[in-house]
């Protein structure tokens, strides 16, 4: 029998992507999973849209009250007794081979905790293609992110700065190797005028940088990341113009010139443009 998978969302008002993320999930080449999503009291047409769908495999939760991402997926991980949970975000794309790749690779690789994959990035105002995989430190693409349900969590906090990174390293690495399958089965979608949470990496204040470097310590590739971080606070305009930048956060890019990478994601990212 096929182990569990739980895929969990949480939701905030994507009405304008989650259609194709959700078909996405549902579209799988895999029998034994479900879909939790939390809505974190949008106030578009998010709901509506997650309902039309009418899918057994759906389980949707409302709340009234903003809390931010973390801390509803901690709850939704308390809703699941699935042997693995796979983190989607709500405007992203899975291949269809995502959960049997990831669960098939976990399956054989028993001493591994949790692992990613190349990942496809779209960059809306480039309208260009890039591929993020797994940096030298074996951190994954967090919305990539698969890993055994052993009742692991997220820290219980309103602060996001580097969290999925914090997660990684500091919770999930300490039961176990994370490895990254070098193929693209997710798609991810960095928004215009840096509108994703993980914009809050280009903010530069004293907090920020007493929590950067106690996660990336004081090495030669902790710094070229945190000037990177500098001369994107320093020059925002030139960062979304893609002009500088001495290495991306936590992963290696690589552009690729594939006007769509893969036909089924094409079909999606159409939908997402209408």
């Amino acid at each position: 029998m096929q182990p569990k998978v739980s895929i969990i969302i949480s939701a905030y008002n994507s009405g304008f992507y989650i259609k194709p993320t959700i078909q996405s999930c549902l579209d799988q080449n895999y029998d034994n999973y479900n879909i939790l999503i939390l809505d974190d009291n949008s106030h578009d047409n998010t709901v509506d849209i997650i309902k039309e769908f009418n899918d057994e495999k759906i389980i949707l939760f409302e709340w009234e009250i903003n809390r931010g991402p973390y801390r509803w997926l901690n709850f939704l991980m308390q809703q699941t007794d699935a042997d693995y949970i796979v983190i989607q975000d709500h405007d992203d794309i899975f291949h269809p081979d995502k959960l049997k790749e990831t669960v098939n690779f976990l399956e054989n690789n028993k001493d591994h905790i949790a692992c990613g994959n190349d990942t496809f990035v779209f960059f809306e105002w480039q309208e260009q293609w890039y591929i993020y995989t797994a940096d030298k430190w074996k951190h994954v693409m967090h919305t990539s992110l698969v890993f055994r349900n052993i009742w692991l969590r997220y820290r219980d906090k309103q602060d996001f700065y580097l969290e999925d990174l914090f997660f990684q390293k500091n919770i999930l690495a300490k039961h176990g190797k994370i490895g990254n399958i070098p193929i693209s089965l997710n798609l991810h979608l960095i928004k215009q005028w840096n509108k994703n949470l993980s914009a809050k990496w280009n903010t530069l204040t004293c907090s920020s940088v007493s929590k950067f470097f106690s996660l990336y310590w004081f090495n030669l590739y902790g710094i070229k990341v945190f000037a990177t971080i500098v001369l994107k606070s320093l020059f925002p305009g030139a960062y979304k113009q893609r002009k500088i930048s001495l290495i991306d956060h936590t992963y290696w890019i690589i552009k690729t010139d594939q006007a769509i990478p893969n036909n089924y994601i094409a079909r999606l990212v159409v939908w997402v443009k209408k």
